[in-house]
Parts: structure tokens; C-alpha cells; sequence
């Protein structure tokens, strides 16, 4: 089974799963690294296959930014209860 004529859908899952750990390493690359091995990943890959593995890496980045100013919330809260 494929996807619009793209690859099969358990390849298309390794790349998504590639592509979320690429993104994941974020903290230790820079945002061109970041894009170019995206890019990278891409690169062969149907526009339909590139844009599913790109919104999950997408929906992977979303999650990291709330996770991340949850926790500045909650550091500036225990900060503010312990008088700073």
C-alpha cells in the first residue's frame, strides 16, 4: 500500500520517526543543521510524503515549545513562591 503514489506507509513511518528525532536534537543543532537534514530526508520523496513527514516533525517542534514554556512557567512560579 502506498500513499498517493508515494513510498509505502511503513517507510513513510520510519521517515517521519527519523525526521522527529532530528528534530528532537534541536537543543544540540542550529536551525539551518536542523532544516538541511530535514531537507536531506526529503529530498527523493513525493511533495504528498515531504509534507506528512514535515508536519509530524512539525507536531514533534509544537509539543518541545510547550513543554518548554510550561516549564519557564513553573520555574518563575516556585521562583516567585521562594521570594526569589
Amino acid at each position: 500500500m502506498s500513499t498517493n503514489g508515494g513510498m509505502n506507509y511503513s517507510k513513510l513511518n520510519e521517515l517521519k520517526v527519523k525526521a522527529t528525532k532530528i528534530v528532537k536534537q534541536l537543543t544540540h543543532l542550529s536551525a539551518t543543521e536542523t532544516v538541511t537534514q530535514l531537507r536531506n530526508l526529503c529530498e527523493k520523496l513525493t511533495i504528498s510524503d515531504q509534507i506528512s513527514i514535515l508536519l509530524s516533525a512539525e507536531e514533534v517542534l509544537q509539543r518541545l515549545r510547550r513543554n518548554a514554556i510550561h516549564s519557564a512557567v513553573v520555574n518563575f512560579r516556585r521562583k516567585l513562591q521562594t521570594g526569589l
